[in-house]
């Protein structure tokens, strides 16, 4: 979202527009968890049909629904494309020939993880914590699928 432009050279999503990987993963799971409590509900119980919506759950229901939207928007326009590039490398191939320790220092593996937003899993200090997250982000990259 941060880097897709328009034809004109012109950002595509405003600075107010962006969402976190955190942020939409959030949305997911509170709809999920939505969708499952709603088919658990009986549609014939009186008290939950007449219930009132309270104002801070609907903001928060239409907020999510614009982020959905903007989302699959997002998604129709840019289609995670390979190869996922950073600063002119490509990780995709890096993360397939096993040569992402071997290039970059830990500071660098923290700010590609910080712009790609992928969440880190162990210790801070190593590497591996590092490239493990990249490795599961460039799963999600249409070339795993060759």
């Amino acid at each position: 979202m941060r880097t897709i432009k328009c034809t004109n050279g012109k950002l595509r999503f405003s600075p107010e527009e962006w969402r976190t990987a955190k942020q939409i993963g959030g949305f997911f799971s509170r709809y999920a968890a939505a969708q499952r409590k709603q088919l658990t509900m009986s549609p014939n119980v009186p008290e939950l049909e007449n219930k009132e919506i309270d104002e801070n759950d609907l903001e928060a229901w239409e907020a999510e629904t614009n982020l959905q939207k903007l989302q699959n928007k997002v998604f129709d326009e840019i289609d995670f494309a390979h190869p996922i590039e950073f600063n002119g490398n490509n990780i995709c191939k890096l993360v397939k020939g096993g040569k992402l320790a071997k290039k970059f220092k830990v500071a660098e593996l923290k700010e590609m993880c910080n712009f790609f937003e992928v969440d880190i899993d162990g210790p801070l200090g190593h590497k591996k914590s590092y490239i493990k997250s990249l490795e599961v982000l460039v799963q999600s990259c249409n070339c795993s699928l060759d």
